[in-house]
């Protein structure tokens, strides 16, 4: 019997250890991507270069401790016109490479949210304020993400921005209703703040004008990695919150370091690797990937030749 309950007293020790968050000082770091728009190869392009994931991937795997280090992605991981294969191998890489979350962007919508929804199923897509209409209306997320970092506890959600229906890729999709993002954001922030979380990270895709806006009505957010307009935001604050965004064509990874003093941010330390596709080495795991994707490729265009032959239809 005493034995029984020195393990219920050590069981219920750990619990509000885990419920406490993180005591004394603590350092988060975060890293942060956006805007990979399908580059899972880079090109030599000079008028805009690409260093692709297969650089990324390299980096990561020589630098990174996933233990200690947490990895979101604000959205536009894909390109903006369907292509599955090419979906799956960046995915897969991201799954390898250990990202927590990623937040949805107008690429991923233009894929279609059929798609997307599988895609939800196997990696880690995550949007607070969409609810897809496909019969019975349902959040495509049904809250914030909740992770540990360290002794930390780090809530994490994705807002999608209304102010981008105009977009002719997204106005054509009749497949979802964008929540407002005031309410929306309320919302996670209740949820994260009735679960203890340290730190508040919003993966926001949108117009850098209706972040500000947002952040001026609703406070507790604590950092903000902005994605879709591709700026380069070293470190914006407004109030408390702090902003974040890498740049173009997801050719830079942000490393952000916060340091949190009794479960309180209280010092963010931001840089970045600019990633070249000329002098970074190629991880070869991607490498494979980027040539099982062109034989993908040469075997739908031998396919679509077949096809165009049986039908008698001039090429």
């Amino acid at each position: 019997m005493v034995k029984k309950n020195s393990v219920i007293i050590l069981l219920v020790s750990v619990l509000l250890l885990i419920l406490a968050g993180c005591q004394g000082n603590n350092r988060v770091s975060i890293y942060y991507t956006a805007s990979l728009y399908g580059n899972l190869d880079g090109c030599t392009c000079k008028s805009r270069p690409r260093a692709g994931l297969v650089k990324r991937a390299r980096y990561l795997k020589d630098n990174m401790d996933k233990g200690n280090i947490l990895l979101v992605d604000g959205g536009d991981v894909l390109l903006d016109t369907p292509d599955e294969d090419l979906s799956i191998q960046i995915l897969e890489a991201y799954k390898d490479l250990g990202y927590a979350a990623i937040g949805v962007g107008i690429n991923e919508l233009a894929n279609g949210i059929d798609f997307l929804l599988k895609l939800r199923e196997a990696f880690p897509y995550i949007s607070n304020n969409i609810t897809v209409t496909i019969g019975e209306p349902e959040p495509f997320t049904r809250e914030p993400l909740l992770v540990k970092s360290g002794e930390c506890n780090i809530g994490i959600f994705s807002l999608f921005d209304p102010g981008l229906l105009t977009d002719p890729r997204v106005a054509a999709l009749k497949k979802i209703k964008i929540t407002p993002l005031e309410q929306s954001a309320r919302d996670c922030l209740s949820n994260l703040k009735e679960r203890k979380a340290d730190l508040t990270v919003l993966l926001f895709f949108g117009l850098h004008e209706d972040l500000v806006d947002l952040l001026d009505k609703v406070k507790g957010i604590d950092l903000v990695v902005l994605a879709f307009e591709q700026s380069l935001i070293e470190s914006e604050r407004i109030g408390d919150t702090v902003i974040y965004s890498p740049g173009e064509e997801g050719n830079r990874l942000g490393m952000v370091d916060v340091t949190l003093n009794n479960g309180a941010p209280n010092e963010y330390a931001n840089s970045f690797v600019l990633f070249s596709y000329f002098n970074d080495p190629d991880d070869p795991v991607v490498r494979t990937r980027i040539k099982k994707y062109e034989m993908q490729m040469r075997e739908r265009l031998i396919n679509k030749q077949m096809e165009t032959l049986e039908k008698g239809e001039p090429q």
